[in-house]
């Protein structure tokens, strides 16, 4: 796929190319309602007439050009200079020398329902090969009748000589090639195709058509599926990123200036998180990589709900959109925009408007800025992919408290803190959850359960279709840094332990989720942190912690003193002098570790692997239990 980097280092406005489809007409792909889909893997490449012979019948390359096209979203791409000749034969070429008129069809006929939807019209040109002349052993004279795609005037050139009337590479008007061609009433016309010859640049074809049957160069569209509910998201202020520099994600799309307004977390009366206040010209996004664009997803715009106070404010839903028109090289960026209604789903609402002109075969199909139905939007795009949603405010205040866009919501708010009870008794301790994903025979069922006790961890937060809340514990899924310090910093409960005003970390800074129990891995001496030149050392939270930095965190938790690492590793995967191999050492004779079996009888350790969640639970359990 010709995919251009999204945003990457620069605004959406910087991707905007030309919406006009070249030679294009309004006929073009619209005369068959229901197009033939030929991937360019669905076109047989031969290398010899046996082989071509064999083919005739279905979409084919000529042996004798270049076979080399390039899949596009919407169509096969030549490269320049190259001469690519593509066609598909009719089933005549074995039909009787004297077969019936009706039975040969009409030359004539056939040219005139000739199309093509090409980006270069100048470089194509219409290809229909034709037997003539059968001789008495029932083999016939052959000629390529050829002309240029997009020409109005119908005058056609013959590869081949015609009898005495035409020399080989002789034009004429059609209907006096034709007349030449069937002195003897058996000339036939056994398929059609095109040839594009040496472009000075690349040229797209998206299709063709040939009496009556459009074929579209491309796979069958994917349309994106409605998700399902899941479980919401938790997104702070300092969780979206100032710019585009990388477009996955929660992030501002309106770039830095006077005219750029900002956005906070805003706390509620009881200390929680009330919403996302944004304030001036602003753009949330919610970016998708890539490879995690939604494949003619634009009508799930219909899906998106926005709770907010608006507070006097126009909020706008919008829905940033790659579209891949019939006969255009370059991908087509938009953005589709609605006013956020009353009840906040964009159901409700009957009017978008695109921020770019959707242009497609004859012109513009919707304008930009004018008030369009979302359905007469998705069928202007055609082909497109849906790159991201969020919100827009141009000027004034709103507060959003959630975004939920095809299945996958956003919360901005957070429950209240609990009411500090003062003097009143404190209640009953309330029975913690079931933990779905880990039954009584789990292998670290033990492990999990005193994290859970202890309340190190309250289990990850699950809610069903039907509303119904659930708790899992993700056993198998790895630990990330900033993740390890929080559950550290919860079993060791430094009493009044203040987090610096002034990070430790480059990556970290005051007010960053988890910064005060980074600040205290630093204090402690539990982390260094990862060295950075010159600059303070990085902590690289949302990085996964490995079995072996595990084992440097424990062991200057524990800070056992004197203790000599053994001379034979008590594990097959390290040896002395290799880093933190003190430290393993340690944990494998302090019962902290077991290792990982082996067949062999030595354990392994895989200090480079990720550390599980189960893992964990173990290791932290043995620490707490044996100091």
């Amino acid at each position: 796929m010709r995919m251009r980097q999204v945003c990457a280092g620069a605004t959406a406005t910087a991707l905007i190319v030309s919406g006009a489809v070249l030679g294009a007409s309004a006929a073009q792909a619209t005369d068959a309602t229901a197009p033939e889909y030929v991937p360019a893997t669905g076109i047989a490449q031969t290398t010899n007439a046996a082989e071509e012979s064999a083919a005739y019948n279905t979409w084919h390359f000529d042996p004798s050009k270049s076979q080399l096209v390039t899949q596009q979203r919407n169509g096969i791409t030549v490269p320049q200079g190259a001469e690519v000749l593509v066609r598909k034969g009719n089933g005549l070429d074995v039909s009787l020398p004297d077969a019936a008129a009706e039975t040969r069809g009409s030359i004539e006929v056939l040219a005139e329902s000739l199309d093509i939807v090409a980006s270069d019209l100048s470089a194509v040109t219409y290809q229909i090969p034709v037997f003539f002349d059968y001789d008495e052993a029932g083999k016939p004279k052959y000629t390529t009748l050829r002309k240029q795609a997009g020409e109005a005037a119908d005058i056609w050139t013959t590869s081949g000589a015609i009898g005495t009337a035409f020399a080989a590479n002789s034009s004429a008007e059609l209907d006096k090639l034709v007349d030449a061609l069937d002195v003897d009433d058996d000339a036939r016309a056994i398929g059609a195709g095109f040839l594009v010859s040496r472009p000075a640049s690349e040229v797209l074809v998206s299709n063709f058509s040939a009496s009556g049957t459009t074929t579209q160069f491309t796979a069958a569209p994917v349309v994106t599926a409605p998700g399902t509910p899941g479980t919401p998201a938790f997104v702070d202020a300092k969780d979206i990123r100032p710019d585009e520099s990388s477009y996955p994600g929660w992030h501002e799309g309106v770039p830095a200036g006077p005219e750029r307004g900002s956005f906070e977390t805003v706390i509620g009366e009881k200390k929680n998180a009330a919403g996302l206040k944004i304030t001036g010209k602003s753009q949330v996004l919610n970016g998708f990589a890539e490879d995690s664009f939604l494949p003619n997803a634009a009508g799930l715009a219909k899906s998106l709900v926005v709770a907010a106070d608006a507070g006097g404010a126009d909020i706008w839903a919008q829905i940033p959109v790659f579209s891949y028109p019939q006969g255009v090289v370059e991908q087509q960026f938009t953005t589709l925009r609605a006013l956020v209604p009353a009840s906040g789903k964009l159901a409700d609402t009957s009017e978008w408007v695109s921020s770019r002109d959707i242009a497609g075969q004859g012109g513009v199909l919707v304008p930009k800025n004018t008030a369009t139905s979302l359905d007469e939007i998705v069928a202007a795009l055609g082909e497109h992919d849906v790159l991201g949603y969020g919100v827009h405010v141009e000027s004034g205040s709103a507060t959003i408290q959630s975004i939920a866009f095809n299945g996958v919501t956003t919360e901005f708010f957070t429950a209240p803190m609990p009411v500090d009870p003062g003097t009143k008794p404190d209640p009953k301790p309330q029975p913690k959850p079931a933990l779905t994903d880990i039954p009584k025979g789990h292998k670290f069922y033990a492990d999990i359960m005193w994290m859970q006790e202890r309340g190190i961890t309250t289990g990850n937060k699950q809610v069903g279709a039907d509303g119904k809340v659930s708790y899992t514990f993700q056993p198998k899924d790895a630990v990330t840094r900033e993740a390890m310090a929080a559950f550290m910093f919860r079993i060791e409960a430094p009493k009044g332990y203040v987090a610096p005003k002034a990070s430790p970390f480059s990556d970290v800074k005051p007010g960053d989720k988890f910064y005060k129990e980074i600040a205290w891995m630093y204090d402690a001496k539990l982390s260094t942190g990862i060295k950075n030149g010159n600059a303070l050392p990085k902590f690289a939270p949302k990085a996964k912690v490995t079995r072996e930095a595990v084992a440097a965190f424990l062991y200057r938790d524990a800070a056992p003193k004197n203790y000599q690492a053994p001379k034979v590793s008590p594990v097959a995967d390290l040896k002395p002098g290799d880093k933190f191999y003190k430290e393993i050492a340690w944990m494998m004779e302090t019962k902290r570790s077991t290792g990982i079996k082996q067949p062999s009888g030595k354990p392994t350790y895989a200090p480079k692997a990720n550390l599980s969640r189960e893992a964990m639970a173990a290791f932290l359990h043995r620490a707490d239990t044996l100091k």
